[in-house]
């Protein structure tokens, strides 16, 4: 079955998601309860994040999650150009959608304690390069995570990473180079039909 297991656990339950925009930028905030394992006591923590009209981005505290759809459809971000997105190392999940059609964000700096990318995270999202080489730990890898990036042109997976999920590159026309060090990860690839032209990692 391999590395990239769907667990039950980590749980979460997501309130009204609060955006409000000021001179300096646009600031989203989300209360979560998040249930660690079965049994466990639920945690409540707030997301708070603030994307300054320069394009930087700011979060407070040590978020455990980036929630579900927590940056889609906000008309205020795409009001904003070349967002340079820098996950704080605290997130180990980012949920389902998390950045999709968040075509503005052209950097992502993803964090080394990642353990789950939920599917469609990064999907229609306008960065052109992703470096999960840095995520050592993650286990889950969500189906069409980074589908119909249309600015996508390298991506690198870590060695963790031995199946690559369905649809996670599709629709990127520009995606040239995958560095795909797993073999294992490497044939699911071309199992998925990805264009092995596209696909030339080095191992």
């Amino acid at each position: 079955m391999g590395n990239n297991r769907v667990s039950k656990y980590p749980k979460f339950k997501y309130l009204d998601r609060q955006v409000k925009k000021d001179k300096e930028g646009v600031s989203i905030s989300q209360n979560v309860i998040i249930i660690l394992q079965q049994g466990g006591t639920p945690i409540t923590e707030t997301v708070n994040c603030k994307v300054f009209y320069n394009g930087d981005v700011k979060f407070e505290g040590e978020p455990y999650v980036i929630p579900k759809e927590f940056f889609f459809n906000i008309n205020e971000i795409e009001e904003i150009s070349d967002i340079r997105m820098t996950i704080p190392n605290s997130v180990v999940v980012i949920d389902e959608d998390a950045f999709c059609d968040c075509k503005n964000i052209t950097s992502i700096d993803l964090p080394s304690k990642l353990r789950i990318i939920g599917k469609g995270a990064f999907s229609m999202c306008g960065a052109n390069s992703m470096d999960l080489s840095n995520c050592k730990n993650i286990n889950t890898l969500g189906s069409r995570v980074f589908s119909s990036c249309n600015s996508l042109i390298k991506i690198i997976f870590p060695e963790c990473i031995d199946t690559i999920p369905e649809g996670c590159c599709e629709g990127c026309k520009k995606l040239e180079y995958a560095d795909i060090k797993n073999e294992l990860a490497s044939r699911h690839v071309i199992d998925h039909k990805v264009k092995q032209e596209k696909m030339t990692g080095e191992n």
